[in-house]
């Protein structure tokens, strides 16, 4: 019986392990794929393991003039998942993109390890202290983090990406591309204003 039980967990963690894994979906993307394998690159970086549901955005309609922004439902979810979107300004050229996705990244990771965690409409609470939500200042330690990370991210993924041959992630299975995140209450993050230039590595 001993044995049996332990043969039949044998065979199933992998199956459970698959199911926890972060899921990653994007959205308004022409080469999504390379966007998916991106994130994951980053979720390695940053040490995301945890159950989260995150979409990519490509969408012009970001609050406050913003490149980018990070959303986090605050209700919880049926399936477990702690679902957090990004939206990202699909004017910006590839590289200034893809800083703004390590950038945002780094808000996911605050996110899903709750260092960040939303307290209501008006206040987030950093590390045991609270702060008012909605307002961008680059001094808070979330922002200041993001930016102290962002560059070393993608400066990390352009020497692995130079050093290994293109990769391919498989398709979202159908059920996930066809979930639709109902608006609810969000906690956001917003990056650097659109009218504040951005220095880019090797420019």
């Amino acid at each position: 019986m001993h044995v049996f039980i332990l043969s039949l967990l044998f065979c199933l963690f992998p199956v459970l392990q698959s199911l926890s894994q972060p899921v990653i979906m994007v959205k308004y993307s022409d080469n999504p794929e390379t966007i998916k394998h991106e994130v994951r690159q980053y979720m390695k970086y940053l040490d995301i393991r945890e159950n989260i549901h995150l979409t990519v955005c490509y969408n012009r309609h970001i609050p406050g003039g913003m490149l980018g922004v990070t959303f986090r439902q605050n209700t919880s979810q049926p399936d477990g998942y702690r679902h957090i979107i990004i939206r990202i300004d699909p004017r910006l050229n590839a590289m200034r993109r893809r800083l703004v996705l390590a950038h945002e990244m780094v808000h996911v990771k605050q996110y899903a390890k709750k260092e960040l965690i939303p307290l209501n409409k008006n206040h987030i609470m950093w590390e045991g202290k609270k702060y008012r939500a909605y307002i961008y200042d680059r001094q808070t330690p979330w922002e200041a983090e993001a930016y102290k990370t962002d560059r070393l991210l993608t400066r990390r993924f352009r020497k692995e990406k130079t050093a290994s041959p293109p990769f391919h992630l498989p398709s979202t299975t159908p059920h996930m591309e066809n979930m639709i995140l109902k608006p609810q209450e969000v906690s956001c993050l917003h990056t650097v204003p659109l009218i504040k230039s951005c220095n880019i590595p090797g420019k």
